[in-house]
C-alpha cells in the first residue's frame, strides 16, 4: 500500500513538472513524424483553430502562464476563461483532433486516447486542488464554469 502511494505522488510530481510537458510534445512529434509530407488538409482547420485557442489564451494569461503546476497571483476569467477553466489544454485537444483527421495515424490516435487525454485532465486536476487552496476566487469560478468545452465539461 506504501509503495502504491509513493508511485501515486511520483505520478503526480512528473505530471507537474515542465518535463512532462516537454516529453509529451517530443513524443508527439516523434510519433507524427512519417506523415510529415504525407498527410490529408482534412485537420488542418481543427490544427489551426486549436493553435489559436492556445496562443489566444496564452497571450490572456500574460505573466500568470508557466509551463509547470505553481500557485497563481490573479484569476484570470476573461477572455476565453470566460468560458473554461482549461482553453490552453481545450486547444491542445483540438489541434490533436485536427491532428489525427490529417495524418490518420492510429499511433497517435492511440497516443492522444490513452495518453494525451488522461494526461492533460490529471494536470487539470492537479491545478485546480492547488489553485482552489491558494487562489481567492478560484472555487467559486469552478463552480460556474466548465472544465474544457463550454456549457458541456
Amino acid at each position: 500500500m506504501i509503495k502504491l502511494i509513493k508511485l501515486n505522488s511520483m505520478i503526480k510530481e512528473l505530471i507537474k513538472s515542465r518535463y512532462s510537458a516537454i516529453a509529451l510534445v517530443i513524443i508527439s512529434a516523434v510519433t507524427l513524424s512519417p506523415y510529415l509530407f504525407n498527410h490529408s488538409p482534412l485537420g488542418i482547420p481543427l490544427i489551426v483553430l486549436g493553435a489559436t485557442v492556445y496562443i489566444t489564451s496564452h497571450y490572456t494569461m500574460g505573466s500568470a502562464w508557466s509551463i509547470e503546476v505553481e500557485p497563481k497571483e490573479e484569476l484570470v476569467n476573461k477572455g476565453l476563461f470566460r468560458h473554461v477553466r482549461h482553453p490552453l489544454y481545450t486547444g491542445i485537444l483540438i489541434a490533436c483532433l485536427g491532428l489525427i483527421m490529417s495524418t490518420m495515424s492510429m499511433q497517435f490516435t492511440i497516443l492522444f486516447t490513452f495518453i494525451i487525454i488522461p494526461y492533460l485532465y490529471a494536470r487539470s486536476l492537479i491545478e485546480e486542488k492547488l489553485l482552489v487552496k491558494t487562489l481567492p476566487g478560484y472555487a467559486e469560478y469552478m463552480k460556474n464554469t466548465k472544465m474544457f468545452i463550454p456549457k458541456i465539461l
